[in-house]
């Protein structure tokens, strides 16, 4: 939550994928400027020729206070990832 905007990014997780760097399906990077927040797809063998894809949903909500707590994620943040998740039709 920035300025009173929650961004929400919804993908898909493949419970029995096998994924980069120790099994992470998600990766942070922080410095004093920026947040950086990456997901991974699992890992798979591709064909000469052949694709693969991996999809992002993003959402912004405006009007969102920042947490201050746990409570708080889950008074105001929560069901805005529900809303996103049933947005794409994931929940």
């Amino acid at each position: 939550v920035v300025d009173g905007n929650a961004f929400v990014k919804i993908f898909e997780h493949d419970d029995g994928g096998t994924y980069p760097d120790l099994g992470c399906a998600i990766e942070l990077f922080t410095n004093d400027f920026m947040l950086e927040l990456e997901t991974l797809a699992p890992l798979c063998t591709l064909e000469a020729g052949g694709t693969v894809e991996h999809t992002e949903d993003w959402f912004v909500f405006s009007g969102v206070e920042l947490p201050k707590g746990d409570k708080d994620v889950e008074k105001n943040l929560l069901p805005l990832v529900k809303e996103a998740k049933l947005a794409v039709g994931r929940l």
